[in-house]
């Protein structure tokens, strides 16, 4: 049901090259096992050659034209994130209301910390144009933002700010401008994540990303999930799998 890939960051410009030179049609996502030398995600449009690695997974739910398509992802490179298990969670929420959802790290998207001088002698960082490549082909967002100092961590601003730069011939905030996005959070703190969110949707609203207001913050996150990456109490599970339906449900009524 899902697959682990990632981009050879010299194959980028390849990537973005080919991208550009044909737009396809083809909405179906496929599942790759193993380590073949390309790779293909139709699902978002994208057509790379690339060696696998790092960790990109896409689940495959329905195949109709007007199909939500969600990127799924969170503000933590840790890989025993709670963030990135909670989204997860949301995720298979999403799949079984009928999305497609396509599930990135951020460790696999490495970034300098944007600085517009560097941006204007060697252009869009590699990694920075292939996720723009990935907002822009997704209707929505679900995306677990862990709180650093009472706001988001850096990787995901630094993050936010590369791929919201303009480029020639692309509508300004392309990637973000009418997407549609579900907000939740974990951490061991009493709040969950709470105030990081609050900065979030500010962030994301001012770009033009519809954030939906049901948001979910897991306090104690360092105990709150099992073995299995699944969390031990059942409403919370419920209600976290309920906020990845709910934007997939949003995303039909938008997309039909």
């Amino acid at each position: 049901m899902s697959f682990h890939c990632g981009l050879d960051y010299n194959s980028f410009d390849q990537a973005i090259h080919q991208r550009r030179r044909k737009a396809p049609n083809d909405l179906t996502s496929k599942r790759h096992r193993g380590a073949p030398a390309a790779f293909r995600i139709g699902l978002v449009g994208v057509h790379c050659n690339a060696k696998l690695l790092g960790r990109t997974r896409i689940f495959k739910g329905t195949t109709m034209s007007a199909i939500p398509r969600i990127l799924a992802f969170s503000g933590s490179t840790r890989k025993e994130s709670f963030n990135s298990k909670l989204v997860a969670i949301a995720a298979a929420g999403a799949l079984e209301n009928g999305a497609n959802v396509t599930e990135i790290n951020l460790r696999d998207y490495p970034l300098p910390l944007f600085d517009q001088d560097r941006e204007l002698v060697e252009g869009l960082p590699g990694p920075a144009a292939v996720l723009k490549e990935l907002f822009a082909q997704h209707h929505g967002f679900l995306i677990s933002s862990p709180e650093y100092n009472s706001s988001v961590t850096a990787v995901l601003k630094n993050m936010i700010d590369w791929v919201s730069r303009p480029v020639a011939g692309e509508p300004p905030l392309a990637g973000f401008k009418g997407k549609v996005a579900s907000l939740m959070s974990a951490s061991p703190g009493a709040l969950g994540g709470l105030r990081g969110l609050v900065h979030l949707r500010a962030i994301l609203g001012n770009i033009g990303v519809i954030v939906l207001p049901d948001q979910i913050a897991i306090s104690k996150a360092h105990e709150a999930f099992d073995e299995k990456q699944n969390l031990t109490d059942s409403k919370q599970l419920a209600s976290v799998r309920a906020l990845g339906s709910q934007l997939s449900e949003t995303l039909k009524k938008l997309t039909s």
